[in-house]
């Protein structure tokens, strides 16, 4: 078990801005720290850092307080399981699991051992005689799971482990990887770039955009409280709904008009304008019998029925801010909202919802939340 630290981590390739940019964090003994970020954001070769695949630019990368930067891949005692499983196609299963601790010349009764063992733990007992072709892509990964866990490593390092798999075995397999972590306590750093793996996985997660650390903190408080319109637009499923905020004032106080709503600012902002207001698609509600809710009639575009609930889009009262280039035109202009599925829609209806003023969240220009 070990302490992560990266102090100022840079990595710069030739020609090429910094991958990763003066980056800093601290992975207590123990953790399950989920690296979340789009594609190219930095969080693999971050990974690789740490593995002493690659060599930081710049900074230093703590093991336990130990500078490790000039230290070796199997000096650091770091395991890795990669995206694509690499087993040795002409190995069994056993002979797979054992690679890594004959090549530690460990006597052959611990070997066995040590084999029989982490075969248990991810109920691979039955399998060990196979070969890799002999299995399915779940069995493949559990088996690279076990080549990296049979050395007791000091850290435990998992790239993108699961993006190969169908949704189905990546739902098995990231329970599997959660319950596995907790019974062995190993430090753990995880990357993905599916949003629901880090909050369903991580202890904390940190996360990252053009090699630049945006937000650490638990699941839920990233999405509970963005720090910027970049987590705010990347967490969650739809993404929280942004747009432009022209502040109004008059006799009551500062707001901002939603359409026929009148959203109150809170008063927590002080002197600060926000420029921009975002809000969960639970944020809009149905359920306001007493009316206590300042209220917005839309029109439902188009509804996506998910059995236990439905994702309503409608028509956006205010200029959006983009959060996902590569969504349909019609969704990125609109307003998301999260709604029972019993609750009976179609497009070309108007529907009046109630507007949770506790879940709104506002960003100055630069972006950054505000309050």
């Amino acid at each position: 078990m070990a302490q992560v630290d990266f102090k100022n981590v840079s990595k710069r390739f030739a020609d090429v801005n910094a991958v990763v940019h003066d980056f800093s964090l601290c992975v207590p003994d123990g953790e399950l720290l989920v690296l979340l970020g789009p594609s190219g954001c930095g969080k693999s070769t971050t990974l690789r850092l740490l593995a002493g695949l690659e060599q930081p630019t710049d900074g230093e990368i703590l093991l336990d307080g130990q500078v490790v930067n000039d230290w070796s891949p199997q000096r650091r005692n770091v395991a890795m399981v990669f995206q694509n499983y690499a087993l040795y196609p002409h190995m069994s299963v056993r002979q797979n699991l054992a690679f890594p601790l004959r090549m530690r010349r460990q006597p052959r009764v611990e070997i066995a051992a040590k084999v029989d063992e982490t075969a248990r733990l991810l109920e691979l007992g039955a399998l060990l005689e196979r070969k890799p072709a002999q299995l399915s892509g779940g069995q493949r990964q559990r088996v690279a799971m076990g080549r990296a866990l049979v050395r007791d490593p000091a850290v435990f390092l998992m790239d993108e482990p699961l993006s190969n798999l169908d949704a189905k075995l990546r739902v098995q397999l990231r329970g599997e990887i959660a319950r596995l972590q907790q019974r062995l306590g190993t430090t753990t750093l995880y990357v993905t770039h599916d949003q629901t793996e880090a909050m369903t996985l991580g202890h904390r997660v940190a996360v990252m955009q053009a090699g630049v650390l945006q937000q650490l903190g638990s699941p839920q408080e990233l999405y509970d409280r963005p720090s910027n319109l970049f987590v705010a637009g990347f967490l969650g499923s739809p993404p929280m709904n942004l747009f432009e905020a022209k502040v109004q004032r008059d006799a009551q106080g500062a707001f901002v008009s939603f359409g026929t709503a009148r959203v109150p600012l809170p008063t927590a902002l002080g002197a600060d304008a926000p420029a921009y207001l975002g809000l969960r698609p639970e944020a809009l509600r149905h359920d306001d019998p007493e009316g206590v809710l300042p209220d917005v009639t839309l029109t439902v575009l188009s509804v996506e029925p998910l059995g236990y609930e439905q994702i309503v889009y409608l028509t956006a009262p205010l200029a959006p801010v983009a959060s996902a280039p590569e969504t349909e035109a019609e969704v990125k202009n609109s307003v998301a909202a999260r709604l029972p599925a019993d609750y009976p829609l179609s497009a070309g209806e108007s529907i009046t919802l109630g507007i949770d003023v506790d879940k709104v969240r506002y960003f100055d220009r630069n972006g950054e939340a505000l309050g």
